[in-house]
């Protein structure tokens, strides 16, 4: 035995099943990812690694980071996945607050020898400091039948099992401690929910190292034995002819993240027709590929829930799972309350959302959490939603978010769904304009189809807001957007940005 998160995998191991299909490697069946694994676990503890000790992987999405979680959760030592995307101050920055025993690297990542502290080894070709993994590895055969046990005998459901950094949209990022149970646990709701049975070939471009692609892709399909699809670097055109290949049956996809696959020309109407579970996808998506029979359901989550803390239900109808984020996950409670007095609101009434329950993480690496739980053990998240009347939670936007306009609030996600509907308009990202407590104005930076006139796009804003919600608005390329790393709008590089582009005619 071991935590719940490497005894799921386990769980598959005899099965022969396939766990991981990427575009530039072979395919890792449940029986490999166990064997490999527990050879790097084995090695772990040759190193002179015990539970709780800390290893950081800089890793894509592939084997070698799968391999690496399994070996960690294996033994109890707390996996540090870190985004091979981070800059070289960024990297530095993540690694002394981590405080790693030791890194895991690949000669794939771009520059990593470069940065990498002591005790690092690496798959592929070793340059600068790391040494290569077989050195790890041979650490394993000194280890003895009996301290083998003993490790592997260590994790329990409240073993740490990772510290993720969240992406920082709003402020710097924390370290967020998961534990297996938490996760393992949450892994298995939310698939329930979202419908996923045996046999299920799932498709994500998000990074396994985020919650996104760990919590929710990578976990869900661990939890029902099935078979994840993605890519080390996500392309539209890989991910098309992947997707068909392997006629993947589910998606973990952002609701408008298949657009760009989906205009691929190895991307078919009967591709999406046949992915109908998994995360809600833009409806004008399906219809325009006939895909009226679609399951997919949207939730309301952060990392510090290990993802969804509610979840769609895929029996719902579609006017529930399109428009709401679902009901709380089984042993989660919720709370919607004025956040000035702290009542508790009734439906339909806009408050700030509390959560608590099992799938909570263990907290922040610089125990900033501890302000944010009130004497009812509730998590204060920041969030502003409500409830319907039957118990669906519909997320309006983070209070952090809003924008204070002459005295007046305006929610920027609002204004976004506003953009976003105008026929020409891709993206839209709307941010407060000018420094100090309270914004000059409103700004919004977009991305436009050729041939769509700016003016067009003000017009149909001042037709659809209130005036003072009216934003000013500036266009850049697709590839000049503002997004986080976990991709979702930017508000913070938004802000910056915005007044350094020409003003639109």
């Amino acid at each position: 035995m071991s935590g719940p998160w490497a005894d799921g995998v386990r769980r598959w191991a005899s099965t022969g099943r396939r766990a991981l299909t990427t575009d530039d490697a072979p395919p890792l069946t449940y029986r490999r990812w166990v064997d490999e694994g527990d050879a790097l676990a084995r090695a772990l503890i040759g190193a002179g690694l015990a539970p709780g000790a800390r290893v950081a992987t800089l890793l894509p999405n592939g084997t070698e980071l799968l391999t690496a979680l399994y070996a960690c959760a294996r033994v109890g030592v707390t996996a540090i996945p870190v985004s091979t995307w981070a800059t070289g101050p960024e990297l530095r920055r993540v690694l002394d607050a981590a405080q790693p025993d030791l890194l895991l690297t690949a000669d794939t990542v771009p520059g990593s020898p470069r940065e990498l502290p002591m005790g690092a080894y690496i798959w592929g070709e070793t340059t600068g400091p790391a040494l290569p993994l077989a050195d790890l590895l041979e650490l394993g055969g000194r280890v003895g039948d009996g301290a083998w046990l003993a490790a592997v005998n260590a994790p329990d459901a409240g073993s740490d099992f990772v510290v993720l950094y969240t992406s920082g949209s709003t402020g710097a990022p924390k370290g967020v401690v998961l534990s297996q149970g938490a996760v393992a646990r949450n892994a298995a709701l939310i698939a329930d929910r979202m419908g996923f049975a045996d046999g299920e070939r799932v498709y994500t471009y998000f990074p396994l190292f985020f919650s996104g692609g760990l919590c929710n892709a990578l976990s869900t399909t661990v939890a029902v034995g099935a078979e994840l699809v993605t890519q080390a670097r996500f392309t539209p055109a890989g991910a098309a002819t992947l997707i068909h290949e392997r006629r993947c049956t589910a998606r973990d996809v952002w609701h408008d993240g298949l657009a760009r696959v989906a205009a691929e020309h190895a991307f078919t109407h009967e591709d999406l027709r046949r992915m109908r579970r998994g995360l809600v996808v833009d409806a004008a998506l399906l219809a325009a590929h006939g895909a009226v029979d679609d399951l997919g359901v949207d939730m309301y989550g952060m990392t510090e829930t290990a993802t969804a803390f509610t979840c769609g239900h895929h029996r719902d109808p579609a006017a529930v799972r399109q428009t709401t984020q679902g009901r709380p996950l089984t042993g989660n409670l919720l709370r919607i309350v004025d956040p000035d007095t702290g009542r508790e609101l009734k439906a339909g009434e806009q408050g700030e959302i509390l959560v608590r329950g099992p799938n909570m993480m263990s907290g922040y690496t610089d125990d900033t959490h501890l302000a944010l739980i009130d004497e009812d053990g509730f998590f204060h998240t920041g969030d502003v939603g409500s409830l319907t009347a039957d118990g669906h939670v519909r997320y309006a936007c983070r209070t952090k978010t809003m924008i204070k306009v002459k005295g007046l609030t305006v929610q920027p996600e609002e204004v976004e769904a506003v953009l976003t509907a105008c026929p020409g308009v891709r993206r839209a990202v709307v941010t407060g304009l000018g420094a100090g407590h309270e914004s000059s104005g409103i700004g919004a930076i977009v991305v436009l189809d050729p041939g769509t006139a700016p003016a067009e796009v003000a017009a149909w804003c001042r037709r659809e807001l209130s005036s003072y919600k009216v934003p000013e608005l500036r266009s850049v390329a697709e590839a000049d957007f503002p997004l986080s790393a976990s991709l979702k709008n930017d508000r913070l590089a938004a802000r910056a940005l915005f007044p350094t582009l020409p003003a639109v005619p």
